[in-house]
């Protein structure tokens, strides 16, 4: 479904009630399409009357579909292939909504496949400290720190559970491995605004500045939200938003003085 308008006339069923499920419920307010939702569902039958956003959440297993229902997988990319083993048991019709979201959101890319450098594109970290965790994580795979790891649980704890966030951690760890021994691939491209803001593609954006590349693969969208606007202010990491979460001020003086450290190499004053 390359466009929401093709849920006009669905019945829709949310798989998730995570992030990207947030997100999702946003991109179909955007679109008029909340009446079009059903429900939310999960893999297993929730203990208790649960809601998210006001839709009732079910197990998958207990919900009915006809020929004109079609869920929607909100989902991390890290636990779809999972969820989708599940969910194509039970119905052909299905999509992973999460590659789509920022287009749904801010229309067509104004240029694809464009080279940034990545020096400039770590100006738009300064409000913030998504590249500076991802880079701590970076730095105690390769041996140099032993806090990385947590911080990156906690972190991103913000915005999901325990499980998902370790899943999250395995496949960073996959990414950087397989970076390093093939470089990085172009048809992966990080996803920025027109102010040159990164609204997706932290993970890359870490792994590229730790391995010292010079430029980076990127989609450019217009400046309909800005980022803040996008993801909201409690997946963007400012410092206030990690102290809420059990970050110390040694801590977050440690993730300002990676990121500090990176924007140096890289000439970002």
């Amino acid at each position: 479904m390359g466009n929401p308008e093709a849920f006009r006339n669905k019945k829709i069923i949310i798989y998730g009630t995570g992030y990207v499920a947030h997100m999702f419920h946003r991109v179909l307010r955007m679109h008029h399409l909340q009446n079009n939702i059903q429900c939310c569902v999960t893999t297993s039958n929730p203990e208790e009357k649960v809601f998210f956003e006001g839709i009732p959440v079910y197990g998958i297993h207990g919900v009915c579909m006809d020929e004109q229902t079609v869920v929607c997988l909100a989902v991390h990319e890290s636990v779809k292939d999972e969820i989708e083993h599940t969910v194509k048991k039970m119905t052909s019709q299905y999509v992973w909504v999460y590659p789509r979201l920022y287009e749904w959101m801010l229309g067509e890319p104004l240029h694809r496949n464009v080279e940034i450098s990545v020096g400039r594109l770590l100006e738009g970290y300064r409000k913030d400290l998504r590249l500076a965790v991802r880079l701590a994580a970076i730095e105690q795979h390769e041996g140099k720190n032993g806090y990385g790891f947590r911080y990156y649980i906690n972190a991103q704890m913000l915005h999901c559970g325990i499980d998902t966030a370790g899943k999250r951690l395995e496949q960073f760890k996959g990414l950087l491995e397989d970076w390093k021994q093939f470089g990085y691939r172009r048809q992966f491209p990080v996803t920025v605004n027109s102010s040159y803001e990164v609204i997706d593609g932290d993970h890359r954006m870490a792994v590229a500045a730790y391995l010292g590349q010079e430029s980076i693969c990127c989609d450019i969208y217009p400046d309909r939200l800005t980022v803040q606007e996008i993801h909201e202010n409690g997946a963007m990491m400012s410092g206030e938003t990690l102290a809420r979460y059990g970050f110390t001020k040694k801590d977050l003086d440690i993730l300002e003085g990676i990121q500090r450290r990176y924007m140096d190499i890289y000439g970002t004053t």
